[in-house]
């Protein structure tokens, strides 16, 4: 019995450390920070690739990432989650590695922090995780950059019903009152997101709705309405 209970134990923490993070916000070595959700906010899908700095498929990989991440940058981010794969002294200092890879294959529009915590980590590397925009699901999970790529690009919304959607649902912020009028004539989900990717408060919207935001600090926010096809986010500044 000692032994079952053992196993199990063993099964658990290896089931939490496989939790792959779904909101968050994640520093690079220059102290840039990103949030998942403020991002998947914009529209744009993002993929986050694992990359262990002594894996040889990774360091082979690295151009062609830098040069797809450029072309698509207007519909995907990609970020890249780096850590160790095999031996951990390679890591030693994370951030010396990190800039190094930056700088070798001119990263300039991929976001590169450390995975100290092996967040990210799997069975095999690299591997890559698209977030969706559309319900910040993560729609895949493996080991085909190809398909990581195309999936993330179908899933982008970024120019598809925006438009639309500012057209039907506005509002109008009095101090800490959000005034909103929905004319779309469906739910729209009202998610109000930190610049840090923090979701702060979320609600539902079905024509006109107060939405009392006297709990949430002043500063900039993020208001964000979504349907099942479309995102729409503008950046306010919360006042008293």
């Amino acid at each position: 019995m000692k032994n079952l209970l053992s196993l199990l134990a063993l099964t658990f923490s290896i089931n939490l450390s496989a939790q792959v993070p779904l909101t968050g916000s994640f520093t690079d070595c220059n102290n840039i920070t990103k949030g998942i959700q403020s991002t998947l906010g914009t529209g744009k899908a993002i993929i986050i690739a694992h990359k262990g700095v002594d894996c040889s498929i990774c360091i082979s990989q690295a151009p062609s990432l830098q040069t797809w991440a450029a072309q698509n940058r207007n519909k995907v981010e990609v970020w890249t989650a780096l850590t160790w794969k095999y031996n951990p002294m390679t890591f030693s200092n994370a951030c010396n590695s990190t800039n190094a890879w930056v700088t070798r294959y001119a990263w300039n529009d991929i976001f590169t922090f450390p995975d100290n915590q092996r967040q990210f980590i799997s069975s095999s590397t690299p591997r890559y995780y698209v977030y969706s925009p559309v319900d910040s699901s993560i729609a895949y999970n493996g080991t085909n950059r190809n398909t990581a790529y195309s999936t993330a690009l179908q899933l982008s919304t970024v120019g598809i019903e925006d438009n639309l959607l500012k057209q039907k649902v506005s509002f109008l912020l009095r101090g800490k009152e959000l005034l909103v009028d929905n004319s779309l004539g469906q739910m729209v989900e009202l998610n109000i997101y930190s610049t840090n990717g923090s979701l702060l408060k979320k609600g539902i919207v079905i024509s006109q709705s107060s939405v009392d935001l006297s709990n949430l600090n002043t500063g900039v926010v993020l208001i964000q309405f979504r349907t099942s096809t479309s995102v729409y986010t503008q950046k306010v500044l919360l006042q008293d």
